[in-house]
């Protein structure tokens, strides 16, 4: 009687860590899923940044050339 009690509780506690294995591992895949994601969004930062630099040289390379286009107006 003893051992049964005993097999049922192993039994129950087994029952238990498996559940909790499964959750485990549903949360590290959640995890997983969150970082990549954040790694996309960083990617996708970081090539915006690149963009509004670039784009802010092209701006001052116009500026430059307006001027000295101006410049030469003036002076003709």
């Amino acid at each position: 009687r003893e051992l049964e009690q005993g097999l049922a509780q192993t039994a129950k506690r087994v029952e238990t860590l498996q559940k909790e294995r499964n959750e485990a591992g549903r949360k590290i895949e959640e995890c997983e899923t969150l970082l990549g994601r954040e790694k996309k969004i960083e990617e996708g930062f970081a090539a915006l940044t690149k963009t509004r630099r670039e784009e802010a040289k092209w701006g001052e390379k116009a500026a430059r050339f307006a001027e000295l286009s101006r410049q030469r107006e003036t002076h003709s």
